[in-house]
């Protein structure tokens, strides 16, 4: 069914008054007529003495007044019922409107539209809720230029909607625009602005509805800043910023533009795994790695630092540190990861040069003695049991090199008996080179001191195939490190020690570190001592 259409009366107008009198009359005219026209018909048929037509023309007047009287009551009465209603009813309509309007959550205004487009100096009500938005009252606008209210840049939108109003091209209008208020802040407010239809002459009117949205703009321009903000951050990170799904694929759902600077890709080639996922371009020996990390990570709900290597889309490697954390729902769950993965290659360059320089010798590009020792106590505490020996060579007097020939000179033959020297390593032979004048070599599985002793003399004609070292001369020390419980410090000291006393009588010769040794260079050291005394 469609909606009853309420009938709508203007007691007032004219033309009301006049089909209402026009409506009495007639009836009353019509009735009259009709009656004084059959009843001296019926006089004049039937009554022959003057008595009785007196009486009956009495009779028949009495009764028409009384009848007639009785219509027009009954006429009067009723529209004045019906309008008392209608009055009733409009003081209720203007009751409600009035309340609606003062009460109103939204601050409203009803003006007129002129030929101008001046669509806001005749505004002619406004409620309370208006003037507490924009902070004048109803008075000061009515009294008050439109233009001390509204920014000047607003108003050339005002004037086209109120052009628009007028043309019919529009009848309605949202927007959000600011408002001066008298103290001079802005005040923001989403604005409607919409065509009145009424029933007068009086022109056109508009109506005007204001809603206060000044904190929503707060927070959405300290939400664009933010947003700029972290856009400046991440642009500017030597790396990317990302989210992700906890997956072997590390599905991203986020990276920063920066992603390109660090990988080679476009950030949109990782989203959702559209060219390739990030795991593609992780090292493959990182993988699995880095899963069982952030597993530990995320179960002990800590923070993910990692470093490792990426490989680029132009297949070179580079290191990278990843710095993240979990990201839970209400039950624990994980739902993303987030964090930043920073581009650490010219750190770590730096990290394994120097750690390269810590562990070699610069002149011979050798493995050190601090290798040695972190080797050999790595070795003897998870392999105890396992043979080993050290091989140690002292060169006698290299200073006779150099103070004959010169540093360069010297230099020369230790790198070229380095060289040299290498030719007899092997995975079970480790050559280091310890100091200026000494070199060791680290034999494991071996089988008997009688192979020690070969490899011994394979070293001494090495140096003897080097002419300048004719004059400087080499001991070798041989030190059965599974034979005896000693540290790495006492193996080195007692294996020197073996070493000198290889060259006690010859230029060229090695000696295996005995029990009796150290006791017997401990005698002889006392008696020098009692006949330097």
């Amino acid at each position: 069914m469609g909606k009853r259409k309420e009938r709508s009366i203007n007691y007032t107008s004219k033309s009301f008054v006049m089909v209402r009198a026009l409506r009495i009359t007639a009836i009353y005219f019509v009735f009259g007529s009709t009656w004084i026209i059959l009843s001296d018909v019926f006089m004049n048929r039937y009554s022959e003495l003057q008595l009785d037509v007196i009486f009956f023309s009495i009779a028949k007047g009495l009764f028409y007044v009384t009848v007639t009287a009785g219509l027009i009551y009954w006429l009067i009465y009723g529209a004045f019922k019906e309008a008392e209603h209608a009055i009733v009813k409009l003081r209720e309509n203007e009751i409600l409107f009035r309340t609606v309007f003062n009460q109103a959550p939204v601050g409203i205004a009803i003006g007129k539209l002129d030929k101008s487009g001046n669509i806001s100096d005749n505004i002619y009500m406004v409620n309370p809720q208006l003037e507490d938005i924009i902070g004048w009252t109803a008075e000061e606008f009515k009294r008050k230029k439109w233009e001390r209210i509204v920014p000047p840049e607003d108003r050339r939108k005002e004037a086209d909607i109120a052009e628009k109003l007028l043309s019919g091209k529009a009848d309605r209008f949202r927007f959000e625009k600011r408002y001066i208020k008298p103290d001079g802040s802005i005040v923001w407010a989403d604005t409607i602005i919409t065509r009145l239809n009424l029933d007068n002459d009086e022109g056109e009117h508009y109506l005007r509805i204001v809603q206060d949205i000044t904190d929503r703009k707060k927070v959405e321009d300290a939400l664009f800043e933010s947003e700029r903000s972290k856009s400046v951050l991440l642009s500017n990170l030597p790396g990317m910023a990302y989210r992700c799904k906890y997956d072997r694929d590390w599905t991203m759902q986020f990276v920063s533009e920066s992603c390109y600077e660090l990988t080679g890709y476009k950030p949109e080639s990782y989203i959702n795994n559209r060219d390739l996922s990030f795991n593609d371009s992780i090292a493959p020996e990182y993988r699995d790695y880095l899963w069982d990390r952030w597993f530990t990570t995320l179960r002990e709900n800590r923070l993910f630092q990692v470093e490792y290597e990426i490989i680029t889309a132009d297949g070179k490697r580079k290191w990278v540190l990843e710095i993240g954390q979990g990201v839970f729902d209400a039950n624990g769950n994980v739902e993303a990861l987030e964090g930043i993965i920073i581009d650490i290659s010219d750190r770590k360059e730096k990290e394994l040069e120097l750690e390269y320089l810590s562990e070699h010798d610069p002149l011979t590009d050798l493995y050190n003695r601090r290798y040695l020792e972190n080797k050999l106590e790595t070795g003897l505490k998870e392999t105890p049991d396992k043979k080993r020996a050290m091989i140690l060579l002292s060169l006698t007097d290299i200073s006779a090199i150099s103070l004959t020939y010169g540093y360069a000179v010297s230099d020369k033959i230790i790198r070229e008996l380095a060289d040299k020297l290498k030719e007899l390593t092997n995975p079970d032979r480790e050559l280091y080179h310890l100091s200026y004048k000494q070199y060791a070599f680290c034999y494991e599985n071996y089988g008997d001191p009688d192979e020690l002793a070969e490899f011994s003399q394979q070293v001494l004609d090495v140096f003897r195939s080097i002419p300048l070292l004719q004059i400087v001369g080499c001991g070798i020390g041989v030190l059965q490190i599974d034979k005896y419980n000693f540290d790495v410090d006492t193996i080195i000291k007692y294996n020197a020690i073996a070493s000198e006393n290889a060259t006690k009588n010859l230029a060229f010769g090695y000696a295996f570190f005995e029990d009796d040794l150290v006791a017997r260079l401990d005698r002889e050291a006392a008696i020098k001592e009692e006949l330097i005394r």
